[in-house]
């Protein structure tokens, strides 16, 4: 389904894009996606098998060595082509090595062959799965096709394709996280042993509390890294990286509970999860767009796709909360609703308050970490779970 989906697309390309270089970068992110779909269709694999350790050791490696060659070739003088022949040769490698490693540990070969019962039943579950991937796959590129629809400065798309680069690679912690909590879920549904269940509430307040930290940093030290990578010109780039790293929380949440909810047996409520973060994005991008006079300033136009981002990971992050707790039977909304406010208010003080950027993290993380204490985001044992999960000694009895 992907080879035939790349084969259109690029019947597609060939025919609307007029730019000969704008096609060839494309054509390399379009076999990057066969790339990317072998990979991920081996690590589902494994984490059917419950054995997803190796997991984020490879997305540290080759997304790590992706960006460390990206950024040397830039120095060395390469451009947005090369860039992107990088990106399929490293999803290339990484498909490669996952398959390797799938007939090293389990014996896979692959064989060709059809079963129609099964086909059949593959269909009737896969509409909800296809409807939640496709909208949550497509979420991070929303900002960069809405500015390529209404902004003839490509430069100004490229300052957002760059922030969002260093936004969707700070997305390996809730992806790795959901892939670890995942294969357990399922089985604690089966079993119906609720606390089992319960660990999917810890993990998203995990996930917005450990988000928001990440937030602090991204925000306070990206713009300059940015900058210091790319140059001056690229200032837009790093503030515009500043406002979507303050999506970092909600959006792991959202697409935590959208994964977890197709593991609960309510793969509807992910789907559902997912298309209402993508239509509130889309909703106040273009809303915004629409109030900016003709010919606006390309800090509106970024601004307007940073904010639609932001917005719809916080509207998805609760409605994929909401949903979720019902499903695990965890009561009311306090367990979710109090940690989004915690990580809101560092974020509203930094946007406010003007400090140097090590001191901003320095108060910020202990402003959050202080508030997460005394609002009692997590119970002793929540504590004491997560730190056995650690391989951390337990805290020591009240």
């Amino acid at each position: 389904m992907t080879c035939v989906t790349v084969v259109f697309a690029f019947i597609f390309l060939s025919l609307t894009e007029k730019n000969a270089d704008t096609l060839q970068a494309l054509s390399f992110f379009l076999l990057a996606l066969i790339a990317r779909g072998l990979t991920a269709w081996v690590r589902s694999c494994f984490i059917a098998l419950e054995q997803a350790t190796w997991i984020p050791r490879y997305e540290l490696i080759f997304r790590g060595l992706e960006a460390v060659t990206g950024v040397v070739w830039l120095f060395q003088g390469g451009g947005l082509l090369a860039i992107c022949f990088l990106h399929f040769v490293f999803w290339g490698v990484e498909a490669a090595a996952s398959f390797s490693l799938l007939r090293r540990r389990q014996g896979f070969r692959p064989r060709l062959g059809t079963n129609r019962r099964l086909l059949k039943g593959f269909v009737s579950v896969s509409v909800a799965f296809t409807i939640n991937a496709l909208f949550l796959g497509a979420f991070s590129q929303l900002g960069i096709i809405g500015l390529r629809l209404v902004q003839p400065d490509t430069a100004v798309v490229a300052y957002f394709a760059i922030a969002m680069q260093f936004f969707t690679t700070l997305m390996i912690f809730p992806i790795s996280m959901t892939q670890a909590i995942v294969p357990g879920l399922s089985r604690a549904y089966r079993n119906k042993s609720e606390a089992d269940l319960r660990i999917v509430a810890r993990a998203m307040k995990a996930a917005l509390i450990v988000g928001g930290m990440v937030a602090i940093a991204a925000n306070a030290l990206g713009p300059w890294m940015i900058t210091l990578l790319f140059g001056d010109r690229y200032q837009a780039a790093g503030e515009t990286f500043a406002v979507l790293s303050w999506a970092i929380g909600p959006y792991a949440a959202a697409f935590m509970a959208a994964q977890s909810l197709n593991s609960l047996d309510a793969r509807g409520r992910g789907a559902l999860t997912a298309v209402v973060m993508v239509g509130t994005h889309l909703l106040v991008m273009f809303g915004l767009l629409a109030l900016e006079p003709a010919g606006s300033s390309a800090e509106g136009t970024i601004k307007a796709a940073a904010v639609g981002l932001l917005v719809g990971s916080i509207v998805g992050a609760a409605t994929g909360l909401s949903v979720l707790g019902a499903q695990v039977n965890t009561p009311g909304h306090r367990w979710w609703i109090t940690p989004m406010i915690l990580i809101a208010l560092p974020a509203g003080i930094m946007e406010i308050v003007s400090l140097p950027a090590l001191l901003a993290v320095a108060l910020s993380f202990a402003l959050l970490l202080t508030l997460t204490w005394i609002a009692g985001v997590f119970s002793r044992d929540e504590l004491d779970g997560i730190g056995e999960r650690l391989g951390l000694r337990q805290l020591k009895p009240r």
